[in-house]
C-alpha cells in the first residue's frame, strides 16, 4: 500500500492523525485516534481531493466516531 499523504490534529485532536494510501486501484483512509486505528474507510469510488477532505476533516474533528 503507496502512502500518498498524512494529516495530523492538533489542540485538542492533537492525539488524531489520519493517511490516504494507493492499492491498487484503491484509494484507502486509515483515520487514527491516540495510536489506534479507529477506522479505514474505502473511498475507491471518490478522488484523491475528496479522500484527502475526508483525512483533514478527521485531525481537525470535523468527523466523529
Amino acid at each position: 500500500m503507496a502512502l500518498l499523504s498524512e494529516f495530523y490534529g492538533s489542540g485538542e485532536y492533537s492525539l488524531r492523525r489520519a493517511s490516504v494510501h494507493k492499492e491498487d486501484d484503491k484509494l484507502i483512509v486509515v483515520l487514527v485516534d491516540n495510536l489506534k486505528i479507529v477506522e479505514e474507510r474505502d473511498l475507491s469510488n471518490h478522488s484523491l481531493v475528496f479522500a484527502e477532505d475526508t483525512a483533514e476533516n478527521w485531525v481537525i474533528g470535523v468527523i466523529q466516531i
